[in-house]
C-alpha cells in the first residue's frame, strides 16, 4: 500500500512539474535560443505551451511565429512544437523536436521569389517565379545529418550580371531533390518534366558550400563560354564558407 502511494506522489509531482514548465510565460522561450547569433524574438505573448512572437534573424524580419507544444513528444524523452512562420513573402508550417544528442525539423508550404532574392542579391542575380516546399525534413541524430524533401520552383525571369554586362533569361520550371549522402546536405535541381540534372550543391561538414552547374544549366542560362562536350558534365564549381563549425556538432 505505502509502495502505491508512493508511485502515485511520483506521478502527481511529475504531472504537476509538467504543467508548471508548459505554464511558463513564453518569453521564456528568449532562453533557449539567446544563444543563437542573430537570431531576435519581439512582442512575444501566450505561454510556453502556445505562444507567438515576431522573429527576425540579423536585421532580417522574418515574420510571425506561433507555436504549440506537443505532448507526444515528452513520452519520447523530447520537447516537440508543431509551429507556423507567416510573412507576405513566405507561409511555412511544421514540426520540431529537441532531446539529448538529437534534434529534427520537418518544413512545408511556399515562399516567394523576393524571399530568395534577399540571399542571391547578393551575388548579384534576381528570380521570378514562387517555390514550394513540401514535408522537407531534417534531422540530427547521433552525430549523423540526415536530410530528405523537395523543393519546386515554378520557374520565371533571371537576371544577373557576369563580366560586367547584364542578362535577362527564361527559365523552365525546376525542382531540388534534398539528401544527405555520407551526412553532408545536398541539392540536386533538375527540370521538373524532364529530370535532367542542372546544378548539384553539397554543404561539407567543414562549412563549405559547393555548387556546381552543369554545361546544360549554362545553355539555358543564355551562355556558351561551356564549349563542346556532354550537357551534363559540370562545367563551372563555385565554393564559399558559410560557417566554422566543430566536428561532431550539427551547424
Amino acid at each position: 500500500m505505502a509502495g502505491r502511494t508512493l508511485r502515485l506522489g511520483l506521478v502527481a509531482l511529475a504531472a504537476a512539474v509538467v504543467v508548471a514548465i508548459v505554464l511558463l510565460p513564453a518569453k521564456t522561450v528568449r532562453l533557449a535560443t539567446r544563444e543563437v547569433d542573430g537570431l531576435l524574438l519581439r512582442s512575444v505573448t501566450g505561454t510556453l505551451w502556445r505562444g507567438a512572437a515576431r522573429v527576425s534573424y540579423r536585421g532580417h524580419d522574418l515574420g510571425h511565429a506561433s507555436w504549440r507544444l506537443r505532448p507526444a513528444a515528452l513520452l519520447d524523452g523530447a520537447l516537440g512544437v508543431s509551429w507556423q512562420l507567416r510573412h507576405a513573402e513566405h507561409q511555412l508550417a511544421g514540426e520540431a523536436d529537441w532531446g539529448p544528442g538529437a534534434a529534427g525539423l520537418i518544413v512545408s508550404g511556399a515562399f516567394a521569389s523576393a524571399a530568395a532574392n534577399r540571399v542571391l542579391g547578393g551575388y548579384g542575380i534576381r528570380i521570378g517565379g514562387d517555390f514550394a516546399v513540401d514535408a522537407a525534413s531534417l534531422r540530427y541524430a547521433d552525430e549523423t545529418v540526415r536530410l530528405q524533401g523537395e523543393v519546386r520552383w515554378s520557374g520565371g525571369r533571371a537576371r544577373y550580371r557576369l563580366s560586367g554586362e547584364s542578362y535577362d533569361e527564361p527559365l523552365p520550371a525546376m525542382r531540388a531533390v534534398l539528401s544527405a549522402p555520407a551526412g553532408e546536405p545536398s541539392a540536386r535541381v533538375m527540370g521538373q518534366e524532364d529530370g535532367i540534372a542542372l546544378i548539384d550543391a553539397r554543404l561539407g561538414a567543414d562549412g563549405w558550400l559547393h555548387v556546381g552547374v552543369t554545361r546544360r544549366f549554362t545553355v539555358l542560362a543564355g551562355q556558351s563560354f561551356a564549349g563542346d562536350g556532354s550537357p551534363d558534365a559540370t562545367v563551372l564549381e563555385v565554393s564559399e564558407r558559410l560557417y566554422q563549425q566543430s566536428r561532431g556538432k550539427p551547424p
